[in-house]
C-alpha cells in the first residue's frame, strides 16, 4: 500500500507499533507522522524515513497526544494515507470508536487532512464499539485485519464500498 515519497500518519494504536517497525526495516523513503510516544520510538534511527512527531495534550491511557493542539498541528499537514486504530468496529451501524472523546476527535481531524485512510484492528474488535464514535465507515477506504475476517463481516463491508484487507 506504500511508496517512496508518500507522507503517511500513524495514529495511536497499538497495531500501528508493529506497522513501524515493519516500516523502519521496509527501506521506504517516507515522512511518518505520529501522535503517539510508542510509535515514535519504534521509527527513532530509520534511516530512511523521516519522522515528524505532534504533540498536544497527553492522553496517559493512550499513550500519546489528542485534543486541539494535536489537532491543530495534524491540520498543517496533507497525508497520502493515515492508519487509524479502532477500539470497536461497529457494522450495524457502520462506525468506528475509541475511547475518548479527544481521541475520536483527533481521529476525525486526521482523517480530515488524508486522501487515503485505513483502519487496523484485531478481528476481536469487529462488532465491538467503544465510548465515542468517530468515523462513518463511508468515509474509509479500507479495513485492515490480522487474519481474514469472517464472510458476513465482509459482505457488510463491501455493501459499503469498503475493502478488507
Amino acid at each position: 500500500l506504500l511508496h517512496d515519497g508518500e507522507i503517511i500518519f500513524l495514529d495511536i494504536s497499538t497495531t500501528n507499533i508493529e506497522v513501524a517497525k515493519l516500516l523502519k526495516t521496509s527501506g521506504l523513503s517516507l515522512t511518518v507522522v505520529t501522535n503517539m510516544v510508542d510509535v515514535m520510538l519504534a521509527m527513532a534511527g530509520d534511516d530512511h524515513s523521516r519522522l515528524i512527531f505532534i504533540g498536544g495534550t497527553f492522553s496517559e491511557g493512550c499513550d500519546g497526544f489528542v485534543g486541539a493542539l494535536a489537532n491543530r498541528e495534524i491540520a498543517r499537514y496533507h497525508y497520502d494515507k493515515a492508519f487509524l486504530g479502532v477500539v470497536g468496529l461497529d457494522l450495524a451501524r457502520g462506525s468506528a470508536t475509541t475511547y475518548t472523546p479527544e481521541d475520536a476527535t483527533t481521529k476525525e481531524t486526521i482523517l480530515q487532512h488524508s486522501a487515503d485512510s485505513y483502519l487496523l484492528l484485531e478481528t476481536r474488535k469487529v462488532g465491538k464499539e467503544s465510548t465515542c464514535a468517530y468515523t462513518d465507515l463511508r468515509d474509509v477506504h479500507a479495513v485492515i485485519t490480522e487474519k481474514e475476517l469472517d464472510a458476513a463481516a465482509k459482505a457488510q463491508l463491501k455493501a459499503r464500498g469498503i475493502a478488507a484487507l
